[in-house]
Order: structure tokens, then sequence, then C-alpha cells
């Protein structure tokens, strides 16, 4: 009897034992399976930023958004994973929830330029390129001319904020003639200057972290030709009437000196106005840029681009 007993006992304790193990393989399958849940190859990732830079010790949110080619959402849950080039991605790891999944690139205390992808299964993002600790946004070009060929070339840097911008480096460049100096770190009042000499037409441009200006520089004709963009509101977002005006220095007496003004946008739009203000709206959100040509009356032409972001 008493062996009995313990046989039945033993084959009790058996079928719990089993029972449990079935039990834990189970949910242990379940959560794998929840784990590697990446999208199908045939899905398009993309990823967009509130903006198109970050402070020093600051942070940005980066968004992917997961689709499949007729642009529905991937499932919910689906693992995208982000990395970056500099500073770091909170979380690392992210699921998706209505085709969108959003990180946190902090940013650390060096400045530069992050590039952020990210991936789900053998899908890959497109390279977001973010700035990171100072954020030049605009760089306002003028001339002033000397005598026997002999210029100034001033660069002024402000971020989007309208505030100077010192300490970055500013490449300028020439089609003729000679710099003085082809790279010059900004001031407090966010200006590199640099001589110029030239006594044929050229056209000097001047460059400092993605943003980017160009003045024609013509001796005996008008002088000099520059353009700069300012848009208001300087945070858009979609939907909403954005105004681009541009404003242009040059030296040609009384009366106009600008035939027109050609603008382009990074999604592929172009116009053509004879004012110097045109507006449009946006349906996307996302990261854009601008450029505007300025035409003279004389032929010269000035060039400015400008990036911003819509909401």
């Amino acid at each position: 009897m008493k062996r009995r007993s313990f046989d039945s006992r033993s084959r009790l304790g058996l079928r719990v034992v089993v029972g449990t193990l079935l039990v834990a393989v189970a949910l242990s399958a379940a959560g794998c399976e929840q784990a590697v849940q990446m999208a199908p190859s045939s899905s398009v990732l993309t990823l967009t930023s509130t903006g198109t830079g970050v402070e020093l010790n600051g942070a940005l949110t980066v968004t992917a958004t997961l689709t499949d080619t007729s642009g529905k959402p991937v499932k919910d849950g689906t693992v995208v994973t982000f990395a970056t080039t500099m500073g770091r991605i909170d979380p690392v790891e992210a699921r998706v929830s209505n085709g969108r999944a959003a990180v946190q690139l902090v940013a650390g205390t060096v400045s530069g330029t992050a590039s952020v992808t990210a991936t789900s299964g053998s899908n890959k993002s497109n390279s977001l390129e973010i700035r990171v600790g100072t954020v030049p946004a605009r760089v306002a070009l003028s001339a002033t001319l000397g005598s026997l060929g002999a210029s100034t070339i001033v660069a002024t840097v402000v971020d989007s904020r309208g505030a100077f911008v010192a300490g970055v480096p500013v490449l300028f460049t020439t089609t003729a003639g000679s710099l003085g100096s082809a790279t010059v770190y900004t001031d407090a009042s966010g200006q590199a200057s640099t001589s110029f000499f030239c006594q044929t037409e050229a056209i000097v441009s001047a460059a400092t972290q993605g943003v980017q200006s160009s003045i024609i520089v013509r001796p005996g004709g008008f002088g000099a030709l520059s353009v700069n963009i300012g848009i208001s509101p300087p945070a858009p977002v979609r939907r909403q009437t954005v105004t681009f005006t541009a404003t242009t220095t040059a030296t040609c007496g009384s009366g106009s000196c600008i035939a027109r003004y050609e603008w382009e946008w990074s999604d592929g739009y172009v116009l053509t106005t004879t004012g110097n203000t045109t507006a449009r709206t946006f349906e996307v959100f996302g990261n854009y840029a601008v450029i505007c040509r300025a035409i003279g009356i004389d032929g010269s032409v000035g060039t400015s681009r400008t990036e911003f972001f819509v909401n």
C-alpha cells in the first residue's frame, strides 16, 4: 500500500512539473516571438526629427515611420533599432505604434554632425543629419569694395532665433581672384571677415555647418550682390502659410537692382517672382531647405540657402 501511495504521489508530482514546464516553454516562445517581431523586407522606413539641430547636453525627438509598400502602418509592436554617430539614442530600440516609433537623440559635450539611422529586419532608413552644439541657421554676406580690386568680405552667422553664433569656422571660396584667409572663425558678433582681391567678376561663397550663402563681386559694375532669406513664422506647422522674404544688398544707385528672384525648395517646388516675397504651405512635416537666387539687372547673381523644420 505504501509503495502504491508513493507511486501515486510521484506520478502526480511529475504531471505538475511537466505541466509547469510546458507553460514556461509556451510563455518563453511567445516572448521570443514578440521580441523578434521585425518588419517585412518590403517595408518603407523613414526618419524625421523635430529640428535640424540640438544644443550640447540637450535632446531631440527622432521618429521612425514604418509602412508597407501601400503606405499602411506595419503591425504594432514591430521593433525598430536606432543608431547615431554622435551622442546617444534613448532607448536604442523602440516598438511601433500606429506606424511610428519615437526615441530621443541625447547630445553630449562635443559639437558636430550626428548621423542617425534605423533598421527593422532587413529594412534600412535614410540617414538623418542633425547638427549638435551651436547651430547656425543662416549666413549673411556683405562686401565692401576698395580700390584696385581690393575688397573685404564679411560673413555674419546667426541661429534660428537671429542670435549671433560665435566660434564656428566659416569656409570662404571664390571662383576667381584670391582670398586673404580661406577659413575664419566667427567672433562674438557672429562675424568672420577676409580680404579679397580680384579685378574681374567673381562669386564668393561662405559656408558653415551645412548652411551657405554667395555674393557676386563685380568691380566697375554694381559692386556686390548678396541675398539672405527670412522665414515667418520661424517654426511653422503643417498647412500653415509660411512667408519667405529675400533681403538683398547691392550698390546700384537709385531704383531696384533686382530683375527677378528664383526660389527652389528641397521638396522639388520651384517658383520665380519679381518681388522679394513669396508664401506657400507644407502638407508633410519634416526637414526642408530653400534656395533663393536674386538676379540683378546687370546679370549678377546672389544666392542663399537656409534650412527649417515643419512640425
